[in-house]
């Protein structure tokens, strides 16, 4: 990319989007496709069809997000055990 396009885009920055491409979703959200399928089989995700593509709503992803458990503290196993 050039420098004038880069500066182009920092100048005029594309429009927030609705929905994201599954691809787009996998890579923010860091899961794989098979994982992403299995959320939707599950009805913990819904994406929505666009024509033939398959998009998920921003709302939708951040929905998904807020809604996953918080993730709990690991056990300290490198504390000695007291003799």
């Amino acid at each position: 990319m050039s420098f004038e396009r880069i500066l182009s885009v920092i100048r005029h920055p594309a429009p927030p989007r609705g929905a994201m491409s599954v691809d787009e979703f996998l890579q923010w959200a860091g899961i794989s496709r098979w994982m992403f399928y299995q959320l939707v089989k599950r009805g913990l995700i819904h994406p929505k069809k666009i024509g033939t593509r398959t998009v998920v709503p921003v709302e939708e992803a951040e929905r998904w997000l807020r809604e996953l458990p918080e993730s709990s503290p690991m056990a300290d196993t490198t504390a000695s055990e007291e003799e």
